[in-house]
């Protein structure tokens, strides 16, 4: 809960504040139509929110959300030893940006959106993808910093299988997720064999699934709301009547 960087999940008291202030919600929230909502937002515009604001990252209390803005060299974010890689990373995207905003001049928009925009936006719903259910689902522990250590953390994620799309063109990054965690330096050609050689350690802590990605992509959106437990053992709860906790009276 205290060192994931991104998709960190509300409390359960966080999801009760959140009702008390904003009635949208608290009338929309277990509703298929506001789970679609949120699925094609974060498909849209996750990764960008993401960079521009750390949503879904660590709260950091006492910095604003442009101040924690990955596009912010001082952000809390990063370390003191970073500041010049964002600074170098700002300028490629002014740099970029002043090229796209050269080519919208020459060719016009519709050029733009077809070659540049709609493939921008096409990487964000991979990226988004990818990430949210590789590190989201309802069988993962959260852990408070007194539960944590390093196994139980990288444990915390989960294999999926996305055929064709995810061993030819991904390179297994979906299909040997849990090995990244716990040896990201190991070659994708060996992540498969080395994903049968953790598997055997892991036992029964190892996670897996061959369901559909886009079937989970809902599933997860649905049942995985907020997390609550004890002992600083926390796992994913929701008022949708689906699962573990399901219905609980908030």
């Amino acid at each position: 809960m205290r060192r994931d960087t991104v998709f960190v999940p509300s409390t359960k008291e966080e999801l009760l504040a959140s009702q008390h202030t904003n009635d949208i919600y608290e009338a929309v929230h277990d509703t298929p139509i506001w789970s679609l909502a949120k699925i094609i937002g974060q498909q849209l515009g996750g990764l960008q929110l993401y960079l521009a604001t750390n949503a879904t990252g660590q709260p950091h209390p006492g910095w604003s959300k442009l101040g924690k803005s990955h596009y912010n060299p001082s952000s809390p974010v990063f370390e003191p030893k970073q500041w010049w890689f964002i600074v170098l990373s700002d300028i490629g995207i002014i740099s970029t940006l002043t090229v796209v905003y050269l080519w919208y001049s020459t060719f016009g928009w519709f050029n733009v959106m077809i070659n540049w925009f709609f493939p921008w936006l096409w990487v964000n719903h991979w990226l988004v993808f990818v990430t949210f259910l590789q590190h989201t689902d309802p069988t993962l522990p959260h852990y408070e910093p007194d539960q944590w250590n390093f196994a139980k953390g990288a444990a915390a994620t989960i294999d999926r299988e996305f055929g064709f799309v995810g061993q030819h063109i991904f390179h297994d990054i979906i299909e040997t997720h849990v090995l990244h965690h716990y040896a990201s330096r190991i070659p994708f050609y060996h992540g498969r064999e080395a994903t049968a050689a953790i598997k055997k350690v892991m036992g029964e802590h190892y996670r897996h699934t061959d369901e559909s990605m886009w079937v989970s992509l809902w599933k997860v959106m649905r049942s995985c709301q907020f997390v609550d437990g004890e002992d600083g053992i926390l796992m994913f709860r929701n008022t949708n009547h689906i699962g573990v906790g399901a219905g609980e009276n908030l």
